[in-house]
C-alpha cells in the first residue's frame, strides 16, 4: 500500500492518504464491499464482483478474469 503524508494547516497532525483506487470497490451486483478477499476485479473494465455473486462459490479462479 503507497501512502504519503498531508500536511495539515490547523497544526501537527499527521494523516495518511490511500492512493489505491481500489479501495472503495464494491460488488456490481450486491453493491456490498465485505468479504474483500473473494472480490474479483475485471481485467478489462475493472468492475468488482464477489466470486460468489457470480457463481464461484468461494473459489477464486487463478489467473486473469473478465466479467
Amino acid at each position: 500500500m503507497l501512502v504519503e503524508q498531508v500536511y495539515h494547516p490547523r497544526g501537527n497532525v499527521s494523516s495518511v492518504v490511500s492512493t489505491d483506487p481500489y479501495v472503495n470497490s464494491r460488488c456490481s451486483v450486491c453493491n456490498c464491499s465485505s468479504d474483500e478477499d473473494l472480490l474479483l476485479l475485471c481485467e478489462l473494465c475493472d468492475a468488482a464482483s464477489h466470486t460468489y455473486c457470480v457463481g464461484l462459490g468461494t473459489t477464486v479462479p487463478k489467473g486473469d478474469w473478465f466479467c
